[in-house]
């Protein structure tokens, strides 16, 4: 979410996809993630322990999502809606076709949700469930296999990098943080080996996937370069930066540095890593994006007796970070 000359990237909030439900920006732990930490959660708080919004399957098995009329599919990662989109491009048979995924007058350079939707559980739905798989090859569903969710540039569980049982999904964590158990999106991408430096988030692929084909249905609308179309509009602008707070790092000069043990959070600000300075004055970050406030907005506090000022109510806070949104574009 920060500025590309920084090196920076666009989150999936800013790629505008679909079953990030992100969690709105109130300073609280994992704030623009897809965990939902409540918003005076304490700052020790780790991150992954708060929830998704993925209603699981019944037992909940791993890799599974019930469809529910709340949330839809819910989240999922993007190599699932990415794997679903490679297959229907392969049925395809005219341009008209497949322009039609991109009739959304307000999001005219991303696949239309409801066809998304539809791709997805094309290819995954199982009797109101969508399932899938890890984004590797497995020994009973290689990559041709149109239910494999193979990523390439994913690069998992690199044997020498990973003997330590330290690695989180594509983050490479140091065995300390792993053994602190903090949360694997603070520690870097592969950065050792041949494939060093290889890892390409799959919301990227995605969004360029959509922007490739959206050119082609409408060029004036959808720029063949991300940062010229819809969606880049404003990007990496600080005070509307979709990036989330870090945690301090052991150096905050270094982009391969490694989350500090013990853990703290946010980050000082003090080098390359957010803090909550991004939020310059502002209790809400006024980043534009579509987020889940139901979740965040309930205070662990809440309904209970307090001699402090009364919790912010799910009611308020949802009407807070409207306002900060609508403000962007008004």
């Amino acid at each position: 979410g920060l500025d590309p000359n920084l090196g920076g990237y666009p989150t999936p909030v800013d790629t505008k996809y679909h079953y990030e439900f992100a969690a709105p920006f109130f300073k609280q732990p994992g704030d623009g993630s897809t965990h939902h930490c409540p918003m005076d959660a304490s700052p020790d708080t780790p991150v992954q322990s708060c929830p998704k919004v993925a209603p699981k399957c019944d037992g909940a098995p791993k890799d599974c999502n019930k469809i529910t009329d709340e949330f839809g599919i819910g989240h999922v990662p993007p190599f699932v809606p990415l794997a679903a989109v490679k297959n229907a491009l392969k049925e395809i048979t005219c341009m008209e076709e497949m322009c039609a995924w991109f009739a959304d007058e307000v999001q005219p350079c991303n696949i239309a949700k409801s066809v998304l939707d539809g791709l997805v559980i094309s290819t995954f739905g199982v009797n109101g469930t969508v399932k899938f798989t890890p984004p590797k090859i497995l020994d009973d569903l290689p990559a041709s296999d149109p239910k494999s969710t193979y990523y390439k540039l994913e690069y998992l569980g690199d044997p020498v990098a990973c003997a330590d049982d330290n690695c989180r999904g594509p983050h490479y964590c140091s065995k300390a943080a792993a053994e602190e158990d903090i949360w694997g999106d603070f520690c870097p991408y592969i950065h050792t080996g041949e494939n060093s430096g290889l890892y390409r988030h799959p919301h990227i692929a995605l969004a360029a996937v959509e922007l490739m084909l959206a050119n082609q249905c409408n060029p004036e609308k959808c720029p063949s370069k991300w940062l010229d179309s819809p969606n880049g509009m404003d990007y990496g602008v600080e005070m509307k930066s979709t990036s989330i707070t870090w945690a301090e790092m052991d150096d905050n000069s270094d982009p391969m540095a490694q989350p500090a043990v013990p853990y703290k959070w946010p980050n000082s600000g003090d080098g390359i890593y957010p803090g909550h300075e991004l939020y310059g004055d502002y209790s809400v970050k006024p980043a534009a994006g579509s987020y889940v406030t139901k979740f965040v907005a309930m205070t662990s506090g809440e309904g209970t007796e307090s001699s402090g000022p009364a919790p912010v109510t799910a009611k308020a806070a949802a009407m807070i970070a409207t306002a900060a949104i609508a403000s962007l574009i008004m």
